[in-house]
C-alpha cells in the first residue's frame, strides 16, 4: 500500500493499494468520497479471463470463489482502461505491484 497525501493542503489523501484491502482502508480514513480503481489484473488466457471475469462479478470480496480465482496458474495481464499495460506475467502478485507501481507513476504525472 502507498498512502499519497496532497502537499496544496487540501483534504486529500490518495491510496495505492489492493483492491482486497478496500474495507480496511475505508474502515481506517473514515469518510471516503471516491473510490477508483486504476486497472484490474486477469488472466492472460482470453477464456480464463472471461470466466474469470463472470466469477468476480458472482462472488466478491474474500468469497472463497474469489480467493480460488486468485490463486490460479498461468500468465496474468494488467488493464486499464481495457488496454493492456506492460509484459504478461507469470504470477499474479508481480502483475499486482506492476499496476500499484503504474498508479503511482500515473499519480505523480498527472
Amino acid at each position: 500500500m502507498k498512502v499519497v497525501i496532497s502537499p496544496d493542503g487540501e483534504r486529500e489523501i490518495t491510496v495505492i493499494a489492493h483492491a482486497d484491502l478496500q474495507a480496511e482502508i475505508i474502515s481506517a480514513f473514515g469518510d471516503v468520497t471516491n473510490v477508483r480503481r486504476i486497472g484490474h489484473v486477469v488472466p492472460a488466457h482470453p477464456w480464463k479471463r472471461l470466466v474469470f471475469r463472470l466469477l468476480r462479478r458472482m462472488f466478491t470480496g474474500t468469497h472463497p470463489v474469489a480467493n480460488w480465482t486468485r490463486r490460479w496458474s498461468g500468465k496474468w495481464l494488467v488493464t486499464v482502461d481495457g488496454n493492456q499495460i506492460g509484459p504478461e506475467f507469470g504470477e499474479r502478485r508481480d502483475a499486482i505491484a506492476y499496476e500499484e507501481n503504474f498508479a503511482v507513476r500515473e499519480r505523480k504525472n498527472g
